[in-house]
């Protein structure tokens, strides 16, 4: 199968990329409202983009009511924290996923409890055990009317001690779900280390 891009409608696009690009990570990414609601919403078009400085990017497609809560609240904050998805909070995150009212917190819809950050004023989420406060660096829009991309600089990282070893993060430890296509999701169950060459 050959698919030409400039032939598919932008949702076939998707659904192609979404299927063969995989596993990606998810950021459940928590932001405050100018009214003080916190919004946790799930993005898996999410990675690190530099170390110096520490920088990470989501994009967000749009609503038909407009921007996505999280865009709207980093654009006017111009803070977000993304909190790493593990399996204890899996359940949660799909459910934050859901489309609600902005004026509903899916805090309150989950139940999940969250703690304060240190330098920014979205909190993080308790039960990950990865957190990663930033600030935005900058917004760009990728097309007129729709999908836009959002960059942070990491200001604060937060690594639960459970998951050190040496002192250093200890990738077996975390166990973190990755993003598939549809409603499929990929735990971490097996790892193969492989030296890279010196």
């Amino acid at each position: 199968m050959i698919y030409r891009t400039q032939e598919l409608s932008p949702e076939e696009v998707y659904h192609v990329l979404a299927a063969v690009v995989v596993p990606r990570p998810i950021a459940f990414i928590t932001t405050v409202s100018p009214e003080g609601i916190v919004n946790a919403a799930p993005y898996s078009f999410f990675n690190i983009i530099n170390e110096d400085p520490p920088m990470v990017m989501f994009s967000a497609g749009m609503r038909k009511s407009g921007k996505k809560d999280t865009v709207l609240n980093v654009e006017i904050t111009n803070e977000f924290v993304v909190n790493v998805v593990t399996a204890a909070i899996l359940d949660e995150v799909v459910q934050a996923s859901g489309t609600y009212p902005r004026t509903v917190s899916e805090i309150d819809v989950t139940k999940l409890e969250t703690t304060p950050s240190e330098r920014v004023h979205p909190p993080r989420i308790a039960a990950s055990p990865v957190s990663l406060e930033c600030r935005l660096w900058r917004q760009i829009p990728l097309k007129k009317d729709g999908r836009i991309l959002t960059i942070g600089e990491v200001v604060v990282i937060h690594v639960d001690d459970a998951l050190l070893t040496g002192g250093k993060v200890d990738v077996t430890k975390l166990d973190a779900i990755g993003r598939l296509a549809g409603d499929w999701f990929a735990p971490i169950t097996e790892r193969v280390k492989k030296p890279l060459p010196k």
